[in-house]
């Protein structure tokens, strides 16, 4: 019982004073905004209730809670129990969500979870069907002397410590869901005016060069013949002709009776060939076993995640040549490229079991993807289930040469070049990239100078960050994953920029980068943890 109590928090409270508390601040009064502020669309009023907008909007309030005591009241409604994760934020970067189908409730951020903590999130319970579709409902919370009780129509559900001195403002967001809003109201022994800046709904900070893109979608994307963007979706390409605003499906075909019973995939990487053929590459679902991890022995017990390939020459609508390229266990696809010459490179992670580490090879195709040659091995050493050199991005230079980069445990990317159209790589080594144990991404522009995003060893400003060990390596690692950083070069790879945060969200992952680039100089870049944006390469470029 005691989990119901946080999603509800912060969404609507009843203006009430609070004997002792020296001020008050009324968000939403009888379903009326009177205290906040939106980051993206205003919500809408519907029977005395205020009615959020989609994932596109945030409401904050006006001021933020300071030091002291403070007590939250709010009546709320939740229309459907979906799995859509409504957050409520307390602070710039903490939140609590709702799983209320799902039945978790969720805290999260550095005012609930300790900094030694690697994934800053903690589930605390189930909703245990206390939250009705539909019916209203009486949320509290009151942090008095470090702690913060909450509860749920006047019964106390659960209290939890306070790791921050000061709260900070209080907001809330939908997700993918609805919330409706009766009254919300906060009493404290401090506030401070507060607005948020450069902040998009998801809480993510961003560079004042980049536009939130709240309405892409997060894929793999591809450009088709006829200028229309495409990504695959299982079998079926999505294809929008209106530059990502919406999309159609163009149903596909996999010849089921030769692989239906051994190839399943829900999304794959896409490419579009010089000449006219899709190729994708995908971890296969259908034949997927968790890989399991022997702590005491620190020793990998099982796991498959074969790779498999398929092509179209008809723009999506039949595919065919599938084939697996790879029968062991790949954690992570991340990135595929053609070169000038048409080879198609492909950098799979590959699992050693005996060695007890990730090791890389390369995947190259000279047909457009209807036969595969396999590279050589690129190891570097290391034990644990998230040891060696894997999840590879690469990037090709001019006069031919490819440069990939590859996620360690060392506090570095670490680099590989080939000069051999991705066969062969005969130079593994510490890039200059210092990186948490997180994946980057390269993209070589339109106009032949190459980008990477990757997540940093620290955060911007500092020299220290917790570090895990055990199981997850043998050498203590970073797994900061709070700050996106970008760096952009010549066609050489020569003369890199300066590395600039363009997104931050501490307390939260953001990782997996991705680039596109729908059209010359105009770049989306995305990743977990909400940042979905664009930016234009000339706003980062100094002739």
């Amino acid at each position: 019982m005691r989990n119901v109590v946080l999603l509800l928090i912060f969404v609507g409270c009843v203006a009430v004073a609070t004997p002792g508390l020296a001020a008050e601040l009324a968000l939403i009064t009888a379903g009326e905004p009177v205290g906040g502020h939106y980051i993206g669309a205003p919500w809408t009023q519907a029977g005395g209730r205020l009615v959020s907008v989609g994932d596109t909007s945030r409401l904050y309030g006006n001021q933020a809670i300071g030091a002291g005591d403070f007590h939250l009241r709010a009546r709320l409604v939740l229309p459907k129990l979906t799995r859509q994760d409504p957050e409520v934020g307390i602070g710039p970067f903490s939140h609590i969500r709702l799983d209320a189908n799902g039945g978790r409730l969720i805290i999260g951020g550095p005012l609930f979870v300790p900094d030694e903590q690697m994934i800053r999130y903690t589930i605390i319970g189930k909703n245990d069907g206390y939250i009705t579709a539909g019916e209203p409902f009486l949320f509290e919370a009151i942090g008095k002397e470090g702690q913060i009780t909450f509860l749920l129509n006047g019964t106390a559900i659960h209290t939890t410590a306070l790791l921050r001195d000061t709260v900070g403002p209080v907001s809330l967001f939908p997700a993918a869901g609805t919330l409706e809003v009766l009254d919300f109201s906060v009493t404290a022994d401090e506030f401070t005016p507060y607005t948020a800046k450069d902040v998009t709904a998801y809480g993510v900070s961003l560079d004042p060069r980049l536009t939130w893109r709240p309405a892409l979608r997060k894929a793999n994307y591809a450009t088709l013949a006829d200028g229309t963007l495409a990504y695959l979706n299982g079998e079926d390409l999505m294809i929008s002709a209106d530059g990502g605003v919406t999309f159609e499906r163009r149903e596909g075909m996999v010849d089921h009776e030769a692989y239906g019973d051994t190839l399943l995939f829900s999304g794959a990487m896409l490419l579009r060939t010089k000449d006219n053929t899709l190729v994708a590459v995908t971890i296969n679902s259908k034949n997927y076993v968790h890989l399991e991890w022997d702590e005491e022995a620190n020793k990998g017990i099982a796991g498959t995640r074969e790779v498999w390939t398929l092509r179209s020459t008809d723009e999506g609508h039949t595919w065919t040549d599938v084939q697996r390229i790879y029968p062991g266990y790949c954690g992570a696809l991340v990135d595929m490229i053609q070169t000038s010459s048409g080879h198609i490179v492909v950098p799979v992670q590959e699992l050693n079991a005996s060695a007890e580490r990730h090791v890389t090879a390369t995947y190259v195709s000279a047909d457009d993807g209807q036969t595969w040659q396999r590279g050589n091995t690129l190891d570097i050493g290391g034990t644990g289930n998230h040891a060696g050199n894997f999840e590879p991005t690469l990037a090709e230079m001019d006069g031919g040469r490819l440069m990939m980069l590859m996620r360690t445990n060392l506090d570095y990317l670490w680099a590989a070049y080939s000069d051999t159209e991705g066969r062969f790589w005969r130079k593994t080594e510490p890039s200059a990239f210092d990186a948490s144990s997180s994946p980057a991404f390269m993209k070589r522009l339109a106009s032949g100078r190459i980008v990477l995003v990757w997540n940093r060893v620290y955060p911007e400003g500092k020299t220290s960050y917790r570090r895990r060990v055990g199981k997850w390596s043998e050498t203590p690692v970073s797994w900061c994953r709070e700050e996106v950083s970008m760096v952009i070069t010549d066609p050489n790879g020569e003369n890199w920029s300066d590395p600039v945060v363009i997104a931050k969200k501490p307390g939260i992952w953001m990782a997996y980068p991705y680039l596109f680039e729908p059209e010359p100089g105009t770049i989306w870049v995305f990743a977990s943890g909400g940042l979905k944006a664009e930016f234009k390469e000339a706003d980062f470029v100094t002739e």
